[in-house]
């Protein structure tokens, strides 16, 4: 007996130490941390791109008793560039945005939003349940259930790049769960940022958050990486045309002759059928998850009705993507304007492609969808587009399928559909949106165009010039900051900065060098030229002059003659003359010695000179003449630019 009650006064020290730590457990510090902190990769030429949530986990705390108001905070989060999330209406002098914080992710079924579409802005008051936030066994949540706690709030744009969201209240978890907070929705300008030219380190988005009063809501790490940014859209390629199917050189195409009879028929019938693309562009994402879809079913679905019980809970999107829409539930908000369609992007991923420069009389039809060359890594085709009708010149405005007017083939011999682009002042463009990607490889995507023309060289059609192609993400905009129109996402114009040329329309010519001639020292020269392109191989013929250019000297030293024109040489004939006598409308030019060059107003043109002491008693020579233009399908050093044959090189 004596040696239990000495053990009382020690069982009594346990008991007490056993219950302050019981007591130190339950009343455990609230602590969060910023432990999910989601980065994603961003197109540097975006202006309104979406950046990865911020999830702050939090644990401990003291419940807040059934009935009674939770502690409320204000969150403000900084980013190092503009905030460009919609603007989604005006509340007591305030921006609203689409940008939200959420509080124990809530199914689509116990979302419930603060209201702040009314006259006055207002927080919203809550009462906790008893349960706390944040409890793992289902349904416990004073955020989830009963759905009387408000568990979505809309951020304020209180600065360029900041965003508040204003009386959040908090219902600490205690010891038995996580309270969990997400900041989504939030839309940056990465443009500003742009990408690291120094290094191959992508620049960064960076969020900071800020939370008053910090004691209701103590976050351990609050500056997160939210986005990479790097380049979205390849330097596009010319894959193919129809006079150089290595792409290698621009389209080359001339005033007199068409390119094929269907393209032909194509110029003057929209509805002309069997003509083949000749000029083919390849637009390749910079990363795997550049080109995304804008959501739903298709892309003017805005129901985004969540079939699947396997989708996210804060995300009522269809599997698959990657969308350009954000966190958007079409029952969550209502109001007039922006207001009911938050999250929702205006369009999917869109591309534009852009032509300038066009001479005059040249027609352009383009691909109503990707051509068959498109895929992943030029593979199978994971990779769909639609050309957009009613777009504006930036590739702005509500999706709508373009109708075809014809039907073609592309260079795989493939069945394409084709419609005619507007030519306003030389430009011209044709703005695809994406239909479906292959989020897990780089997709390619190949878009055909007919260039084609009816050939009147007397009225100087189509105009002799040079057209350039570039491409950019669409729609293009000027619109660096938060707003309430513009659409999102929206991109800088770089379509000027991967500028190529896409084709040269040349006169119709011919320049061949007789390198000696001479009617000195007994000596004559006869010259021939031919017109060739009366041929059986089909070639549109074309008759023209020829300008005689010559250089050297005449007899005593005199000057070389002046040049002259000739008259006209038709397809399939020959002019032919002497430099002593002249011949059928070329003058004499006695006593001239030197070389001769002739610029023919007609392709296909070929010369002959045949040089001989009078009457060819003692001595005779005759050469071919020199074509100086470039043959076809060769690169390298041409004199004049334009393109010839190979023959007479």
């Amino acid at each position: 007996m004596a040696d239990f009650r000495k053990c009382i006064p020690l069982i009594a020290v346990v008991a007490l130490l056993l219950g302050m730590a019981s007591m130190a457990s339950a009343q455990s510090p609230l602590s969060c941390a910023v432990n999910q902190g989601v980065s994603t990769q961003v197109r540097a030429e975006g202006l309104a791109e979406l950046v990865g949530d911020i999830v702050i986990n939090c644990t401990g705390g003291t419940v807040t008793a059934s009935g009674a108001a939770m502690p409320q905070v204000n969150v403000q989060v900084f980013l190092n560039t503009n905030v460009t999330s919609k603007i989604t209406g005006t509340v007591n002098g305030s921006s609203l945005t689409e940008a939200l914080l959420t509080i124990d992710d809530p199914s689509v079924a116990n979302q419930k939003v603060c209201v702040t579409n009314t006259s006055v802005l207002t927080t919203c008051s809550d009462n906790g349940t008893g349960a706390g936030g944040g409890q793992t066994v289902a349904g416990a949540s004073s955020y989830v259930t009963p759905t009387v706690q408000s568990n979505i709030f809309q951020g304020i744009l209180t600065s360029a790049n900041s965003l508040l969201f204003q009386g959040v209240p908090v219902d600490p978890p205690g010891s038995t769960g996580t309270l969990t907070i997400r900041i989504t929705n939030v839309r940056a300008n990465a443009n500003q940022l742009g990408v690291s030219s120094a290094t191959l380190i992508p620049s960064e988005i960076i969020m900071f958050i800020t939370v008053t009063p910090n004691e209701s809501l103590p976050v351990a790490n609050p500056t997160q990486q939210v986005a990479a940014v790097q380049q979205g859209l390849n330097t596009l390629a010319i894959t193919k045309s129809a006079l150089n199917p290595g792409a290698t050189t621009p389209l080359q195409l001339f005033q007199c002759t068409a390119v094929s009879s269907g393209d032909l028929a194509l110029a003057t019938n929209p509805a002309a059928t069997g003509a083949a693309d000749n000029l083919e562009i390849k637009l390749t994402e910079g990363f795997n998850t550049a080109f995304r879809v804008r959501g739903g079913s298709s892309p003017t679905d805005t129901t985004f009705v969540a079939a699947t019980p396997n989708l996210p809970k804060l995300y009522p999107l269809p599997l698959g993507g990657p969308f350009e829409s954000g966190f958007y539930n079409p029952a969550l908000f209502s109001g007039s304007g922006n207001q009911g369609g938050i999250g929702l992007a205006t369009q999917g991923t869109r591309l534009i492609v852009k032509f300038s420069g066009i001479p005059a009389g040249i027609v352009i039809f383009a691909g109503t969808s990707q051509v068959p060359n498109s895929g992943t890594n030029g593979s199978s085709a994971a990779v769909t587009a639609g050309l957009v009708s009613g777009v504006d010149a930036n590739g702005a405005g509500a999706y709508g399928a373009v109708t075809p007017t014809a039907a073609g083939v592309s260079t795989s011999t493939a069945a394409i559909n084709m419609a005619p682009l507007t030519v306003t002042a030389g430009a011209a463009a044709a703005t695809y949106e994406i239909l479906s990607a292959d989020p897990n490889n780089t997709d390619q995507l190949v878009v055909g165009f007919v260039i084609t023309y009816v050939p009147n060289t007397a009225n100087n059609l189509p105009g002799i010039g040079t057209a350039t192609v570039g491409a950019s993400f669409a729609p293009t905009s000027t619109v660096t900051t938060a707003n309430s129109s513009a659409p999102v996402p929206r991109f800088f114009d770089e379509s000027a900065t991967n500028n190529k040329t896409a084709f040269v329309v040349q006169a119709c010519s011919t320049n061949i060098l007789f390198p000696f001639v001479t009617n000195q020292a007994g000596f004559d020269t006869g010259v021939a030229i031919s017109n060739t392109s009366a041929d059986p191989f089909g070639t549109v013929t074309a008759a023209g002059t020829c300008i005689l250019n010559y250089y050297g000297v005449t007899t005593g030293g005199g000057a070389a003659p002046a040049a002259q024109t000739t008259a006209s040489v038709a397809a399939g004939s020959t002019l032919v003359f002497t430099l002593s006598s002249g011949g059928t409308g070329v003058q004499a030019t006695p006593g001239f010695q030197g070389y001769m060059i002739a610029q023919c107003a007609f392709r296909y043109a070929h010369g002959y000179a045949f040089i001989s002491d009078v009457g060819a008693q003692k001595l005779a020579e005759g050469y071919l003449a020199i074509n100086l233009d470039l043959p076809f399908f060769t690169v390298g050093f041409s004199r004049t630019n334009n393109l010839g044959e190979v023959q007479g090189n």
